[in-house]
């Protein structure tokens, strides 16, 4: 008759290693968590951009000289907008700020979770196509500018 063992399958995680993950979740729940927090705090602009002024910062010098958007502009009202829960107003006044509003709306979560369980997130961070996953982003980034000087050129804004 073969005796049961009482020892687990798998042996135990190092302490260390259980505390980093934690740190990261943290981490994840305090830096986008503090982004979205101000953004609350924020009266989107009704223009799709200018909402960072409300911070004591000066008006976009890339505009103001060339007459378009920089490619950072609306970030700030799609992140009011998002933390106020207008999604589609949010992608609307700047698309990657609206997507990574989500994206730090869902950081949260994630790292909430992750300080609850334990759960280890360096897997998260090592896409299988690093290279690729790059491109995406800057694609996305580029789409997003293209978008908002072809609303400022048609006058949307």
């Amino acid at each position: 008759m073969q005796q049961l063992s009482h020892e687990p399958a798998y042996p135990p995680v190092p302490l260390a290693v259980r505390w980093s993950n934690r740190l990261v979740g943290l981490a994840l729940v305090v830096g986008p968590g503090s982004l979205l927090a101000v953004a609350s705090r924020l009266t989107p602009d009704a223009r799709g951009m200018r909402t960072h002024e409300q911070l004591g910062l000066p008006p976009c010098g890339f505009a103001a000289v060339s007459g378009y958007p920089c490619p950072t502009c609306g970030m700030t009202t799609a992140f009011a907008h998002a933390a106020h829960g207008q999604i589609v107003d949010a992608v609307v006044a700047q698309p990657f700020g609206g997507l990574l509003a989500i994206a730090s709306a869902c950081a949260v979560l994630i790292g909430a979770y992750a300080l609850v369980t334990d759960l280890p997130l360096a897997p998260l961070f090592r896409p299988a196509n690093r290279m690729a996953f790059l491109y995406l982003l800057l694609a996305l980034f580029l789409g997003s500018w293209t978008f908002k000087i072809l609303a400022v050129r048609h006058g949307t804004w």
